[in-house]
């Protein structure tokens, strides 16, 4: 991550010189450093720092130190180790650069600022399996489990016997044809007071 000087160990009441403009996004983060998917974690604070070579050749590095005042303006800091190679960006929302310094004191630097490959890594292995899970074939409707597997099968239903046919047929030729009032399956249902009440010329 080429880090400028002027940024490292800046604070607040000695801000580093003006950068080119960028398209700023969320809190003045320019979109092409939000678009990079390891930043999410450093914006939750998971994690709060992270650590990178500063010769790294990645285009996130050359992106990061491309934005660096956008970054600062936004409440990002920057601190260059003790070993001259690692450059650490923290979120100054969840650590601070007294942090940094103790830890890289202490030599436990990556204790607190995470190194930017692991993170990289392991945010290609979720994204990975993300891919995997939703490669399966989705439909609408799920299909019927076979009746080996247990679940329910579904079966065509079989047309009716021909001698259930002929049978239906009949029933309904009978209850078409005229009756008299005491006709029918229920004898005189309806037919005799309706004759009663029928007008007569």
């Amino acid at each position: 991550m080429p880090i400028q000087d002027s940024v490292l160990g800046s604070t607040a009441t000695n801000p580093p010189a003006p950068a080119p403009a960028a398209e700023d996004g969320a809190g003045g983060i320019p979109d092409a450093v939000l678009a990079i998917p390891e930043f999410s974690g450093l914006l939750q604070g998971k994690p709060a720092a992270v650590s990178i070579d500063k010769d790294d050749p990645s285009p996130e590095s050359a992106l990061i130190g491309e934005n660096q005042q956008p970054l600062f303006d936004a409440g990002f800091g920057f601190y260059a180790a003790k070993d001259g190679v690692t450059h650490v960006m923290f979120n100054t929302q969840f650590t601070d650069q007294a942090s940094i310094e103790a830890a890289d004191a202490a030599g436990k630097l990556d204790e607190v600022a995470v190194p930017f490959g692991e993170l990289k890594a392991s945010f290609e292995v979720a994204a990975g399996r993300a891919a995997s899970e939703g490669s399966a074939p989705t439909s609408e409707a799920p299909p019927a489990a076979a009746p080996e597997a247990g679940g329910p099968a579904q079966v065509a239903p079989a047309p009716p016997a021909a001698s259930l046919d002929k049978k239906l047929a009949t029933a309904r030729i009978k209850n078409l044809a005229p009756g008299g009032p005491a006709s029918g399956p229920t004898p005189g249902q309806g037919r005799i007071l309706n004759s009663l009440l029928a007008p007569t010329v």
